[in-house]
């Protein structure tokens, strides 16, 4: 038979683990507000991103050459102009 302290321990248990995966995840989420891709707009939406900064983390992510830098920056800012319009 389960004592009464271990059926109590368990029950704490199951209930105290999504609360902290739920505040380590809020934790996280808060961390990315503000982060490098842009500030957070009207509505908790980020802004758009220039055509440099999305290059500049593209060199970074995709190690990219100075010639492909001058290919690609091109068609960021054709795709930028395409979306405001």
């Amino acid at each position: 038979m389960i004592s009464k302290r271990r059926c109590t321990w368990w029950l704490a248990l199951l209930l105290a683990v999504p609360l902290v995966a739920g505040g380590a995840v809020a934790a996280q989420s808060q961390g990315e507000e503000g982060g490098p891709r842009g500030q957070m707009g009207p509505g908790g939406r980020r802004g758009p991103v220039s055509p440099d900064d999305r290059l500049k983390h593209m060199t970074k992510d995709f190690k990219l050459t100075t010639d492909q830098q001058t290919k690609i920056k091109p068609i960021l800012e054709a795709e930028q102009k395409r979306c405001r319009t």
